[in-house]
Protein backbone atom coordinates (compact mmCIF):
# COMPACT_ATOMS: atom_id res chain seq x y z
CA UNK A 1 0.00 0.00 0.00
CA UNK A 2 1.28 3.38 -0.80
CA UNK A 3 0.30 4.94 2.36
CA UNK A 4 1.27 2.28 5.42
CA UNK A 5 -0.73 2.74 8.68
CA UNK A 6 -0.19 1.17 11.87
CA UNK A 7 -2.94 -1.26 13.73
CA UNK A 8 -2.74 -2.14 17.53
CA UNK A 9 -4.40 -5.56 18.40
CA UNK A 10 -5.08 -7.18 21.85
CA UNK A 11 -4.71 -10.86 22.63
CA UNK A 12 -8.58 -11.34 22.45
CA UNK A 13 -12.08 -11.50 20.84
CA UNK A 14 -14.95 -9.64 21.21
CA UNK A 15 -14.44 -8.89 24.74
CA UNK A 16 -15.71 -5.41 25.18
CA UNK A 17 -14.05 -5.08 28.49
CA UNK A 18 -10.62 -5.61 27.46
CA UNK A 19 -8.53 -2.56 27.44
CA UNK A 20 -4.87 -3.97 26.37
CA UNK A 21 -4.13 -2.99 23.08
CA UNK A 22 -0.08 -4.05 22.99
CA UNK A 23 0.75 -5.62 19.76
CA UNK A 24 1.61 -3.08 17.07
CA UNK A 25 1.46 -3.82 13.15
CA UNK A 26 2.31 -2.15 10.00
CA UNK A 27 -0.25 -2.27 7.80
CA UNK A 28 0.93 -2.31 4.17
CA UNK A 29 -1.16 -5.28 2.52
CA UNK A 30 -4.10 -7.68 2.79
CA UNK A 31 -1.73 -10.15 4.77
CA UNK A 32 -0.91 -7.33 7.56
CA UNK A 33 -4.18 -6.60 7.90
CA UNK A 34 -5.82 -9.74 8.67
CA UNK A 35 -3.24 -10.45 10.68
CA UNK A 36 -4.22 -7.14 13.00
CA UNK A 37 -7.88 -7.80 12.87
CA UNK A 38 -8.23 -11.34 13.92
CA UNK A 39 -8.10 -9.60 17.24
CA UNK A 40 -9.92 -6.51 18.89
CA UNK A 41 -7.58 -3.68 17.36
CA UNK A 42 -7.54 -0.11 17.87
CA UNK A 43 -5.53 2.46 15.54
CA UNK A 44 -4.09 4.64 18.48
CA UNK A 45 -0.84 4.09 20.21
CA UNK A 46 -1.87 4.18 24.09
CA UNK A 47 0.69 4.63 26.71
CA UNK A 48 1.49 1.06 28.15
CA UNK A 49 -0.99 -0.38 25.24
CA UNK A 50 -3.71 0.39 27.85
CA UNK A 51 -6.66 2.13 26.04
CA UNK A 52 -7.92 5.75 27.21
CA UNK A 53 -7.97 9.30 26.16
CA UNK A 54 -5.22 10.25 28.40
CA UNK A 55 -3.32 7.80 27.05
CA UNK A 56 -3.27 8.50 23.53
CA UNK A 57 0.05 9.06 22.16
CA UNK A 58 -0.19 8.95 18.50
CA UNK A 59 -2.18 7.05 15.40
CA UNK A 60 -1.69 7.29 11.81
CA UNK A 61 -4.88 6.50 10.69
CA UNK A 62 -8.42 7.80 10.77
CA UNK A 63 -10.44 4.68 11.35
CA UNK A 64 -14.50 4.97 10.97
CA UNK A 65 -17.66 2.27 11.04
CA UNK A 66 -19.97 2.28 8.44
CA UNK A 67 -22.91 0.23 9.53
CA UNK A 68 -25.18 1.55 7.01
CA UNK A 69 -27.66 2.39 9.51
CA UNK A 70 -28.58 5.55 7.87
CA UNK A 71 -31.37 4.17 5.66
CA UNK A 72 -33.44 1.22 5.37
CA UNK A 73 -33.52 1.67 1.33
CA UNK A 74 -30.90 -0.83 -0.04
CA UNK A 75 -30.57 1.43 -2.60
CA UNK A 76 -28.84 4.14 -0.41
CA UNK A 77 -25.89 1.75 0.75
CA UNK A 78 -22.76 2.33 0.95
CA UNK A 79 -20.52 -0.20 0.16
CA UNK A 80 -16.40 0.35 -0.36
CA UNK A 81 -16.27 0.12 -4.18
CA UNK A 82 -19.15 2.96 -4.01
CA UNK A 83 -16.60 4.70 -1.17
CA UNK A 84 -13.91 4.46 -3.81
CA UNK A 85 -15.68 5.62 -6.65
CA UNK A 86 -16.64 8.75 -4.89
CA UNK A 87 -13.02 9.00 -3.64
CA UNK A 88 -10.63 8.76 -6.73
CA UNK A 89 -7.21 8.14 -6.09
CA UNK A 90 -7.68 8.25 -2.41
CA UNK A 91 -5.83 5.05 -0.33
CA UNK A 92 -8.01 2.96 2.08
CA UNK A 93 -8.36 -0.19 3.56
CA UNK A 94 -11.71 -2.01 5.05
CA UNK A 95 -12.34 -4.53 7.43
CA UNK A 96 -16.11 -6.20 6.64
CA UNK A 97 -17.43 -6.27 10.78
CA UNK A 98 -18.32 -9.59 12.54
CA UNK A 99 -22.38 -8.39 12.02
CA UNK A 100 -21.86 -7.64 7.69
CA UNK A 101 -24.61 -9.25 5.92
CA UNK A 102 -26.15 -10.72 8.81
CA UNK A 103 -29.56 -9.35 10.14
CA UNK A 104 -29.48 -7.45 13.35
CA UNK A 105 -31.89 -6.38 15.47
CA UNK A 106 -34.55 -6.91 13.41
CA UNK A 107 -33.01 -4.54 10.47
CA UNK A 108 -32.63 -6.60 7.16
CA UNK A 109 -28.96 -8.10 6.44
CA UNK A 110 -26.68 -5.11 5.04
CA UNK A 111 -23.54 -3.96 4.24
CA UNK A 112 -21.14 -3.18 7.62
CA UNK A 113 -17.56 -2.37 7.34
CA UNK A 114 -14.67 -0.82 9.49
CA UNK A 115 -12.65 2.42 6.74
CA UNK A 116 -9.09 3.14 8.04
CA UNK A 117 -7.89 5.98 6.00
CA UNK A 118 -3.76 6.50 6.34
CA UNK A 119 -3.02 10.24 7.56
CA UNK A 120 0.71 11.95 9.05
CA UNK A 121 0.78 10.87 12.19
CA UNK A 122 -1.21 13.14 14.85
CA UNK A 123 -0.70 13.34 18.48
CA UNK A 124 -3.40 15.69 19.53
CA UNK A 125 -6.56 13.20 20.54
CA UNK A 126 -8.90 16.25 20.59
CA UNK A 127 -7.55 17.48 16.88
CA UNK A 128 -7.78 13.66 16.06
CA UNK A 129 -11.56 13.33 17.15
CA UNK A 130 -12.39 16.75 15.49
CA UNK A 131 -10.93 14.79 12.22
CA UNK A 132 -13.06 12.31 12.35
CA UNK A 133 -16.18 14.40 13.28
CA UNK A 134 -15.47 16.41 10.11
CA UNK A 135 -15.19 13.56 8.04
CA UNK A 136 -18.55 11.91 9.44
CA UNK A 137 -19.93 15.38 8.74
CA UNK A 138 -18.86 15.21 4.67
CA UNK A 139 -19.92 11.59 4.98
CA UNK A 140 -23.19 11.15 7.03
CA UNK A 141 -23.53 7.41 6.46
CA UNK A 142 -20.26 6.51 8.83
CA UNK A 143 -21.31 5.99 12.55
CA UNK A 144 -21.52 9.06 14.48
CA UNK A 145 -21.29 7.26 17.76
CA UNK A 146 -17.76 5.97 16.67
CA UNK A 147 -15.87 9.45 16.90
CA UNK A 148 -13.81 9.44 20.16
CA UNK A 149 -10.45 9.20 20.14
CA UNK A 150 -10.22 5.82 21.94
CA UNK A 151 -12.69 3.74 19.80
CA UNK A 152 -12.01 0.02 19.52
CA UNK A 153 -13.11 -2.26 16.74
CA UNK A 154 -13.96 -5.79 17.29
CA UNK A 155 -12.05 -7.68 15.26
CA UNK A 156 -13.32 -11.26 13.44
CA UNK A 157 -11.83 -14.93 12.96
CA UNK A 158 -10.95 -15.69 9.46
CA UNK A 159 -11.42 -11.91 8.25
CA UNK A 160 -12.38 -10.04 4.96
CA UNK A 161 -10.33 -7.12 4.22
CA UNK A 162 -10.18 -5.47 0.47
CA UNK A 163 -7.10 -2.57 -0.14
CA UNK A 164 -8.08 0.19 -2.25
CA UNK A 165 -4.26 2.05 -3.31
CA UNK A 166 -3.98 5.77 -4.08
CA UNK A 167 -1.79 8.49 -4.30
CA UNK A 168 -3.85 10.89 -2.11
CA UNK A 169 -4.98 10.76 1.62
CA UNK A 170 -8.31 11.33 2.55
CA UNK A 171 -6.77 14.74 4.13
CA UNK A 172 -5.26 15.49 0.42
CA UNK A 173 -8.40 14.67 -0.91
CA UNK A 174 -10.61 16.87 1.42
CA UNK A 175 -8.09 19.88 1.89
CA UNK A 176 -5.78 18.95 4.76
CA UNK A 177 -5.66 19.09 8.66
CA UNK A 178 -8.09 21.81 8.45
CA UNK A 179 -10.40 19.99 5.71
CA UNK A 180 -10.55 23.26 3.54
CA UNK A 181 -12.77 23.12 0.72
CA UNK A 182 -10.07 22.60 -1.32
CA UNK A 183 -7.54 20.71 -1.39
CA UNK A 184 -4.38 22.69 -2.69
CA UNK A 185 -2.70 25.69 -1.54
CA UNK A 186 -4.57 28.93 -2.24
CA UNK A 187 -3.92 30.35 -5.64
CA UNK A 188 -5.55 30.72 -9.03
CA UNK A 189 -4.48 28.03 -10.75
CA UNK A 190 -4.98 24.10 -10.24
CA UNK A 191 -1.48 22.34 -10.79
CA UNK A 192 -1.16 19.06 -11.53
CA UNK A 193 -0.90 16.26 -8.87
CA UNK A 194 -4.04 18.28 -7.36
CA UNK A 195 -6.25 18.54 -9.96
CA UNK A 196 -8.13 15.10 -9.96
CA UNK A 197 -9.11 15.49 -5.51
CA UNK A 198 -9.92 19.51 -6.07
CA UNK A 199 -12.30 18.91 -9.16
CA UNK A 200 -13.71 15.57 -6.87
CA UNK A 201 -14.31 17.41 -3.66
CA UNK A 202 -15.36 20.53 -5.56
CA UNK A 203 -17.83 18.55 -7.13
CA UNK A 204 -19.31 16.74 -4.29
CA UNK A 205 -19.43 20.60 -2.95
CA UNK A 206 -21.61 22.26 -5.27
CA UNK A 207 -23.60 19.37 -6.26
CA UNK A 208 -24.45 19.06 -2.16
CA UNK A 209 -25.16 23.29 -2.32
CA UNK A 210 -27.06 23.70 -5.55
CA UNK A 211 -28.64 20.22 -6.34
CA UNK A 212 -27.72 18.88 -10.29
CA UNK A 213 -28.50 22.00 -11.88
CA UNK A 214 -26.99 23.75 -14.56
CA UNK A 215 -25.67 26.61 -12.33
CA UNK A 216 -23.81 23.52 -10.98
CA UNK A 217 -22.16 22.10 -13.66
CA UNK A 218 -21.74 25.42 -14.62
CA UNK A 219 -19.66 26.02 -11.52
CA UNK A 220 -17.96 22.44 -11.84
CA UNK A 221 -16.90 23.21 -15.62
CA UNK A 222 -15.45 27.14 -14.44
CA UNK A 223 -13.41 25.25 -11.31
CA UNK A 224 -11.70 22.53 -14.15
CA UNK A 225 -10.67 26.00 -16.21
CA UNK A 226 -8.17 26.70 -13.58
CA UNK A 227 -6.26 23.04 -14.21
CA UNK A 228 -2.80 23.60 -15.19
CA UNK A 229 -2.50 21.67 -17.46
CA UNK A 230 -5.78 21.34 -18.56
CA UNK A 231 -7.94 17.97 -18.19
CA UNK A 232 -9.76 15.87 -21.21
CA UNK A 233 -12.93 16.21 -21.40
CA UNK A 234 -13.49 13.09 -21.02
CA UNK A 235 -12.06 12.76 -17.37
CA UNK A 236 -14.01 15.89 -16.53
CA UNK A 237 -17.25 13.92 -17.28
CA UNK A 238 -16.00 11.28 -15.70
CA UNK A 239 -15.53 13.41 -12.31
CA UNK A 240 -18.94 14.83 -12.69
CA UNK A 241 -20.75 11.49 -13.17
CA UNK A 242 -18.93 9.91 -10.45
CA UNK A 243 -20.01 12.72 -8.07
CA UNK A 244 -23.24 12.88 -9.62
CA UNK A 245 -23.60 8.97 -8.31
CA UNK A 246 -22.47 9.85 -5.01
CA UNK A 247 -24.98 12.58 -5.35
CA UNK A 248 -27.91 10.60 -5.48
CA UNK A 249 -27.48 8.40 -2.82
CA UNK A 250 -26.50 11.26 -0.55
CA UNK A 251 -30.35 12.05 -1.14
CA UNK A 252 -31.83 8.98 -0.14
CA UNK A 253 -30.73 9.08 2.85
CA UNK A 254 -33.58 9.47 5.91
CA UNK A 255 -33.93 13.59 6.80
CA UNK A 256 -32.23 14.53 3.82
CA UNK A 257 -33.47 17.84 2.30
CA UNK A 258 -33.01 19.39 -1.30
CA UNK A 259 -30.78 23.02 -1.17
CA UNK A 260 -34.09 24.05 -2.93
CA UNK A 261 -36.01 24.10 0.22
CA UNK A 262 -33.20 24.24 2.41
CA UNK A 263 -30.09 26.01 1.75
CA UNK A 264 -27.98 27.53 4.17
CA UNK A 265 -24.61 27.95 2.62
CA UNK A 266 -22.93 31.57 3.08
CA UNK A 267 -19.69 32.20 1.15
CA UNK A 268 -18.21 33.77 3.81
CA UNK A 269 -18.99 32.19 6.94
CA UNK A 270 -17.17 29.85 8.61
CA UNK A 271 -17.07 26.50 10.17
CA UNK A 272 -16.80 27.53 13.20
CA UNK A 273 -17.97 30.96 15.42
CA UNK A 274 -14.15 31.45 16.58
CA UNK A 275 -11.07 32.99 15.87
CA UNK A 276 -9.91 29.89 14.05
CA UNK A 277 -12.57 29.90 11.99
CA UNK A 278 -12.60 33.52 10.75
CA UNK A 279 -9.40 33.12 9.71
CA UNK A 280 -9.73 30.50 7.92
CA UNK A 281 -12.51 31.84 5.99
CA UNK A 282 -9.96 34.65 5.15
CA UNK A 283 -6.82 32.46 4.11
CA UNK A 284 -10.00 30.77 1.84
CA UNK A 285 -11.37 33.74 0.50
CA UNK A 286 -7.82 36.54 0.38
CA UNK A 287 -5.03 33.91 -0.53
CA UNK A 288 -4.90 36.02 -3.46
CA UNK A 289 -4.16 39.36 -2.09
CA UNK A 290 -2.45 38.65 1.42
CA UNK A 291 -0.08 36.37 2.45
CA UNK A 292 2.09 36.32 5.64
CA UNK A 293 6.13 35.91 6.37
CA UNK A 294 7.90 36.06 9.66
CA UNK A 295 10.69 38.02 7.34
CA UNK A 296 7.74 40.50 5.91
CA UNK A 297 5.02 40.61 8.05
CA UNK A 298 2.01 40.89 5.97
CA UNK A 299 2.23 41.46 2.23
CA UNK A 300 -0.54 42.60 0.55
CA UNK A 301 -1.39 42.76 -3.54
CA UNK A 302 -1.97 45.90 -5.07
CA UNK A 303 -2.76 44.75 -8.51
CA UNK A 304 0.87 44.91 -9.70
CA UNK A 305 2.85 43.70 -7.05
CA UNK A 306 3.33 42.54 -3.31
CA UNK A 307 4.16 45.25 -0.76
CA UNK A 308 4.50 45.18 2.75
CA UNK A 309 1.66 46.58 4.54
CA UNK A 310 0.10 46.14 8.12
CA UNK A 311 -2.63 48.45 7.49
CA UNK A 312 -3.46 46.65 4.18
CA UNK A 313 -3.82 43.81 5.83
CA UNK A 314 -6.01 45.32 8.61
CA UNK A 315 -8.23 46.26 5.77
CA UNK A 316 -8.95 43.11 3.85
CA UNK A 317 -9.54 41.57 7.23
CA UNK A 318 -12.00 44.60 7.74
CA UNK A 319 -13.68 43.69 4.39
CA UNK A 320 -14.22 40.67 5.08
CA UNK A 321 -16.52 41.18 7.89
CA UNK A 322 -18.21 44.01 5.78
CA UNK A 323 -18.67 41.03 3.08
CA UNK A 324 -20.04 38.94 6.35
CA UNK A 325 -22.28 41.63 7.40
CA UNK A 326 -23.65 42.23 4.16
CA UNK A 327 -24.29 38.25 3.21
CA UNK A 328 -26.20 37.84 6.43
CA UNK A 329 -28.58 40.83 6.64
CA UNK A 330 -29.52 40.02 2.94
CA UNK A 331 -30.32 36.53 4.25
CA UNK A 332 -32.30 37.40 7.04
CA UNK A 333 -34.14 39.72 5.67
CA UNK A 334 -34.90 37.15 3.08
CA UNK A 335 -36.03 34.53 5.35
CA UNK A 336 -38.00 37.09 7.91
CA UNK A 337 -39.94 38.16 4.27
CA UNK A 338 -40.68 34.07 4.05
CA UNK A 339 -41.56 34.05 8.06
CA UNK A 340 -44.26 36.64 7.29
CA UNK A 341 -45.78 35.23 3.83
CA UNK A 342 -45.92 32.07 5.72
CA UNK A 343 -47.41 33.37 8.89
CA UNK A 344 -45.00 32.22 10.89
CA UNK A 345 -43.67 35.59 11.82
CA UNK A 346 -46.89 36.52 13.64
CA UNK A 347 -47.30 33.49 15.19
CA UNK A 348 -43.55 33.64 16.77
CA UNK A 349 -44.45 37.18 18.16
CA UNK A 350 -47.67 35.95 20.13
CA UNK A 351 -45.76 32.87 21.67
CA UNK A 352 -43.14 31.82 24.04
CA UNK A 353 -39.64 30.07 22.68
CA UNK A 354 -40.75 27.18 24.32
CA UNK A 355 -44.12 26.79 22.11
CA UNK A 356 -42.25 28.37 18.70
CA UNK A 357 -40.69 25.84 17.04
CA UNK A 358 -43.21 22.98 18.03
CA UNK A 359 -46.53 24.86 16.97
CA UNK A 360 -44.52 25.49 13.34
CA UNK A 361 -45.64 23.50 10.29
CA UNK A 362 -42.99 21.58 8.45
CA UNK A 363 -42.11 24.75 5.99
CA UNK A 364 -42.49 27.40 8.34
CA UNK A 365 -39.94 25.91 10.76
CA UNK A 366 -37.43 25.53 7.52
CA UNK A 367 -37.60 28.64 7.11
CA UNK A 368 -37.59 29.84 10.79
CA UNK A 369 -34.68 27.55 10.61
CA UNK A 370 -33.16 29.49 8.13
CA UNK A 371 -34.41 33.10 9.86
CA UNK A 372 -32.11 32.30 13.03
CA UNK A 373 -29.00 30.83 11.52
CA UNK A 374 -29.06 33.94 9.31
CA UNK A 375 -29.13 36.30 12.83
CA UNK A 376 -26.85 34.32 14.41
CA UNK A 377 -24.46 34.49 11.62
CA UNK A 378 -25.47 38.71 11.60
CA UNK A 379 -24.36 38.51 15.29
CA UNK A 380 -21.12 36.81 14.56
CA UNK A 381 -20.34 39.37 11.84
CA UNK A 382 -20.89 42.39 14.03
CA UNK A 383 -18.73 41.02 16.68
CA UNK A 384 -15.76 40.29 14.35
CA UNK A 385 -15.89 43.87 13.25
CA UNK A 386 -14.58 44.94 16.82
CA UNK A 387 -10.94 45.71 16.85
CA UNK A 388 -9.30 43.44 18.87
CA UNK A 389 -10.84 40.58 17.07
CA UNK A 390 -9.77 41.96 13.82
CA UNK A 391 -6.11 41.56 15.41
CA UNK A 392 -7.04 38.40 16.66
CA UNK A 393 -8.32 36.65 12.84
CA UNK A 394 -4.56 38.03 11.29
CA UNK A 395 -2.67 36.37 14.22
CA UNK A 396 -4.61 32.98 13.62
CA UNK A 397 -4.63 33.37 9.73
CA UNK A 398 -0.86 33.72 10.09
CA UNK A 399 0.21 30.06 9.23
CA UNK A 400 -2.84 29.62 6.82
CA UNK A 401 -1.53 32.86 4.63
CA UNK A 402 2.69 31.69 5.52
CA UNK A 403 4.54 31.88 2.50
CA UNK A 404 8.64 31.76 2.67
CA UNK A 405 10.91 34.48 1.56
CA UNK A 406 12.77 32.29 -1.49
CA UNK A 407 9.04 32.16 -2.52
CA UNK A 408 9.04 35.90 -3.48
CA UNK A 409 10.69 37.29 -6.83
CA UNK A 410 10.85 33.25 -7.10
CA UNK A 411 11.37 33.32 -10.98
CA UNK A 412 14.08 35.24 -12.27
CA UNK A 413 12.82 35.70 -15.79
CA UNK A 414 10.19 37.56 -14.78
CA UNK A 415 9.87 41.54 -14.94
CA UNK A 416 7.16 43.39 -13.14
CA UNK A 417 6.53 46.78 -14.77
CA UNK A 418 3.88 49.26 -14.27
CA UNK A 419 2.33 48.27 -17.31
CA UNK A 420 2.40 44.39 -17.51
CA UNK A 421 5.00 41.31 -16.17
CA UNK A 422 7.43 40.32 -19.08
CA UNK A 423 9.15 36.74 -19.57
CA UNK A 424 12.52 38.01 -20.47
CA UNK A 425 13.88 34.94 -22.50
CA UNK A 426 10.77 36.24 -24.70
CA UNK A 427 11.17 39.94 -25.37
CA UNK A 428 8.49 42.29 -25.98
CA UNK A 429 6.42 39.27 -26.77
CA UNK A 430 6.63 37.70 -23.41
CA UNK A 431 4.03 40.20 -22.03
CA UNK A 432 1.43 39.10 -20.14
CA UNK A 433 -1.10 40.31 -17.04
CA UNK A 434 0.12 41.08 -13.45
CA UNK A 435 -0.48 38.06 -11.66
CA UNK A 436 -0.97 37.80 -8.00
CA UNK A 437 1.13 33.93 -7.93
CA UNK A 438 4.10 35.58 -9.58
CA UNK A 439 4.59 36.79 -6.12
CA UNK A 440 6.71 40.03 -7.64
CA UNK A 441 7.31 42.54 -4.78
CA UNK A 442 9.19 44.73 -6.84
CA UNK A 443 8.52 47.16 -10.37
CA UNK A 444 10.49 49.28 -12.90
CA UNK A 445 9.82 52.92 -12.68
CA UNK A 446 9.01 52.68 -16.52
CA UNK A 447 6.76 49.93 -19.07
CA UNK A 448 9.15 49.06 -22.23
CA UNK A 449 8.41 50.77 -25.26
CA UNK A 450 9.36 51.70 -28.65
CA UNK A 451 9.56 55.74 -28.00
CA UNK A 452 13.34 56.57 -28.76
CA UNK A 453 14.06 53.12 -30.26
CA UNK A 454 16.21 54.46 -32.91
CA UNK A 455 18.17 56.73 -31.24
CA UNK A 456 19.09 54.13 -29.29
CA UNK A 457 20.21 52.07 -32.03
CA UNK A 458 22.08 54.79 -33.75
CA UNK A 459 24.15 54.85 -30.28
CA UNK A 460 25.01 51.32 -30.34
CA UNK A 461 26.30 51.30 -33.81
CA UNK A 462 28.35 54.28 -32.95
CA UNK A 463 29.46 52.90 -30.16
CA UNK A 464 30.56 49.35 -31.43
CA UNK A 465 31.01 50.81 -34.64
CA UNK A 466 28.25 48.66 -35.97
CA UNK A 467 29.31 45.61 -35.52
CA UNK A 468 26.60 43.92 -34.92
CA UNK A 469 28.01 40.65 -33.79
CA UNK A 470 29.34 42.66 -30.68
CA UNK A 471 26.25 44.46 -30.46
CA UNK A 472 24.27 40.91 -29.70
CA UNK A 473 27.27 39.71 -27.47
CA UNK A 474 26.90 43.14 -24.91
CA UNK A 475 22.98 42.68 -25.20
CA UNK A 476 23.54 38.93 -24.09
CA UNK A 477 26.25 39.86 -21.21
CA UNK A 478 23.77 42.99 -20.07
CA UNK A 479 20.64 40.73 -19.69
CA UNK A 480 22.65 38.05 -18.13
CA UNK A 481 23.86 40.33 -15.42
CA UNK A 482 20.59 41.82 -15.09
CA UNK A 483 18.56 38.57 -14.05
CA UNK A 484 21.36 37.60 -12.01
CA UNK A 485 21.80 33.88 -13.09
CA UNK A 486 24.86 32.00 -14.61
CA UNK A 487 24.79 31.20 -17.56
CA UNK A 488 27.98 31.61 -18.79
CA UNK A 489 31.34 31.09 -16.78
CA UNK A 490 33.42 33.75 -18.29
CA UNK A 491 34.24 37.23 -16.39
CA UNK A 492 33.81 40.39 -18.63
CA UNK A 493 36.76 42.98 -18.96
CA UNK A 494 35.33 45.89 -21.11
CA UNK A 495 37.79 48.35 -22.30
CA UNK A 496 38.01 51.24 -25.03
CA UNK A 497 39.86 54.53 -25.31
CA UNK A 498 37.23 56.44 -24.30
CA UNK A 499 34.54 58.35 -25.75
CA UNK A 500 33.14 55.15 -27.26
CA UNK A 501 30.43 54.06 -24.50
CA UNK A 502 32.83 52.27 -21.86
Amino acid sequence: MSHPFTLYHSDSLGRVSNCMYPHAVEITDAASLAAAVNFDYVAVEYKNGYRNNANFLKTNCLALDCDNDHSEDSAAWITPQILADSLPDVAFAVHYSRNSGKVKNGKAARPKFHVFFPILEQIDPAAYSDMKKRLQSEFSFFDPNALDAARFFFGTKDPKVEFFDGSLTILDFLGGTAFEDLAMPVGDTIPEGHRNSRLSHFAGRILKRLGNTQEAHDAFLAEAGKCDPPLEDEELTAIWRSALRFNRRVQQQEGYIPPEEYSTDFLYSPEDYTDVGQAEVLARVSGGELRYSPATDYICYNGTYWEESKHGAQAVAQKLTANQLEEATAAAEDAWAVLTKNGAAEMLAAMSKKKEESMLTKEQAVSYAKYKKAAEYKAFALDRRGSRNITNTLKEARPMLAITPKELDADCYLLCTPEATYDLRRGMAGWMEHRPNDFMTKVTSVSPGDKGADLWQKQLDLLFCGDRELINYVQLVAGTACVGKVFIEQMIVAYGCGANGW
